[in-house]
């Protein structure tokens, strides 16, 4: 994100936090780090990729990349328009879990 007037550390933060709990869900413990020290704000994802849950392994793969890269741009757009997804897209949110408990990543 550009530092300006419209973004600070808290909604990054905040967007952060929407995209680790769709593509981890909460069975991955996910640290975010956001960092205010460049010229842009930005956040680092830190995975632990055996689920305190259940032991399985996530995933990780050039699909997921792509997964990953699409949900940012979706709630990114979302959180600079100010509306939810659902609003943004009717009926087509992404559902990441829910694909990959489906098979289909």
């Amino acid at each position: 994100f550009p530092n300006s007037d419209k973004i600070n550390p808290i909604d990054v933060l905040s967007v952060s936090n929407e995209i680790a709990t769709e593509m981890w869900g909460e069975s991955f413990q996910v640290l975010l780090a956001v960092h205010t020290n460049t010229e842009t704000l930005h956040s680092h994802f830190l995975v632990n990729s055996v689920s305190f849950i259940d032991g399985h392994k996530a995933t990780d793969n050039e699909k997921n990349y792509y997964c990953f890269l699409c949900l940012f741009g979706v709630l990114c757009l979302c959180s600079v328009r100010g509306v939810t997804a659902e609003e943004l897209f009717p009926g087509t949110i992404l559902k990441y879990n829910q694909f990959r408990a489906d098979g289909l990543l």
